[in-house]
């Protein structure tokens, strides 16, 4: 994703495309967000979204049993969600601001 958002940015420039056009840069940058904070939060927001997890064997997951970590597990999705979006936005604004 990170090489899709920069790849498309280079290719938006290269043929001129107009400053709000090129707001859609944000859109791959969130997606690229987004796998990074799962990357580093070793948090996988499928399993999560879906009440999952996985501390076994590979392709055995197991659903939350837990309410309150359930919860959690949302109100996470949640704030990952809206920092891979706001991040997305702040990419895709500096990318219509270049010149």
């Amino acid at each position: 994703a990170t090489v899709v958002a920069i790849a498309f940015e280079f290719v938006l420039l290269a043929v001129h495309a107009p400053r709000p056009v090129r707001l859609l840069v944000g859109l791959p940058a969130a997606a690229t967000i987004a796998s990074w904070l799962q990357v580093v939060l070793r948090f996988c927001l499928g399993f999560a979204t879906a009440g999952l997890y996985n501390f076994g064997a590979l392709g055995t997951p197991e659903h939350v049993q837990d309410p309150v970590g359930r919860k959690a597990d949302l109100r996470r999705v949640r704030s990952l969600v809206a920092v891979a979006l706001i991040g997305g936005l702040v990419v895709g604004v500096g990318a219509a601001l270049i010149p």
